[in-house]
């Protein structure tokens, strides 16, 4: 089994060796929201159903003369597990999860939905380990408001729309310590196509590649020895397209798993500095915000803001009582 988890992450990190513009919205509260970035994430709450909401507003002071828009990301994800009896026999279950997320930056909007089987095991030596993958379809488009400067250039798109196949695979592995994840994403490649009107001829000059993107992330949980009530969370993420290579790492003191307060700081295109708060209102719904600051230029476009919940639950099914048939035929 160890033999087949270390295979499983070679694979991956294998494709992480080419280099594919910057895609992949970025989200602070990562440490929270694993689906988003790696289907094998499915389910890995082995007794709840997850529902979790993200949205994100960066560079809240971002003025275009032309209209364009700072990137604003909405994404909401729901997973949890599937008991089959064959599978629990031997110590396993199936995850599934379903995700959407819309994306404005500039004048391109990204709108997609992914869905996310995934197997859970049980390794010899420990923990719950994961293998899955997503598939769905991925839409890009550019906003109607948009007016090029330079109209007669063909392989600049008017209004135009087109959507594609998506996918990616996974690995995640979790104890009550620590956990470490592994995925790919948008391996297909997908060419979107922009008809666009040329002369007063369509064409289809205006193109758009949604390159691979690869992540590898994990954390920590400490708690501290002199004070019970405290935990130290530390985690990272590393992500890697086309554009760049960027990494992040936070770090999250919890008290009591009631309230949590921390910092983290990535690099990006824009380096920047996060502060993160958040409660557990119930024992099943969590609510937290964070604000980034911009480290590095341009620090004239503001901070980011970013919001998210997370809300738990179980399913109980009560089993039926037999009902007799009285009938003499049957007695």
């Amino acid at each position: 089994m160890r033999k087949l988890l270390l295979t499983t992450i070679a694979i991956l990190l294998a494709g992480i060796i080419k280099m594919y513009a910057q895609q992949e919205p970025q989200f602070t509260h990562y440490m929270f929201d694993k689906l988003a970035y790696n289907p094998a994430a499915a389910g890995i709450n082995p007794e709840y159903i997850n529902i979790t909401g993200l949205y994100h507003d960066q560079w809240a002071s971002f003025k275009d003369p032309e209209g364009a828009s700072a990137p604003i990301t909405q994404s909401a994800e729901i997973d949890g597990p599937i008991r089959l009896k064959s599978l629990s026999a031997r110590n396993m279950y199936i995850g599934a999860g379903f995700s959407f997320l819309n994306d404005r930056e500039g004048f391109i909007s990204t709108t997609g939905f992914m869905l996310s089987p995934d197997l859970h095991f049980s390794p010899s030596f420990g923990g719950d380990f994961s293998v899955g993958f997503n598939i769905g379809m991925i839409n890009k488009s550019v906003a109607p408001d948009w007016k090029p400067i330079n109209t007669g250039d063909p392989y600049l798109p008017g209004t135009s729309s087109n959507y594609g196949l998506d996918a990616g695979i996974g690995a995640y592995y979790s104890t009550i310590k620590y956990y470490i994840g592994i995925s790919a994403l948008h391996l297909p490649a997908t060419n979107l196509n922009w008809d666009v009107a040329y002369n007063g001829q369509a064409a289809s000059l205006a193109q758009y590649t949604v390159d691979r993107t690869y992540f590898l992330t994990g954390g920590y949980y400490y708690g501290i020895p002199s004070n019970p009530d405290l935990e130290l969370q530390p985690s990272f993420l590393i992500k890697q397209d086309a554009a760049v290579t960027s990494f992040g790492v936070s770090c999250l003191l919890m008290w009591k798993q009631l309230l949590w307060g921390g910092l983290g700081y990535r690099t990006d295109r824009v380096s920047a500095l996060d502060i993160m708060a958040g409660i557990n209102l119930t024992p099943r719904l969590k609510i937290g915000a964070s604000y980034d600051l911009a480290t590095t230029a341009p620090t004239a476009f503001g901070g980011t803001y970013e919001f998210f919940f997370n809300y738990k639950f179980k399913i109980i099914t009560h089993p039926e009582e037999p009902v007799w048939d009285k009938s003499p035929r049957f007695l």
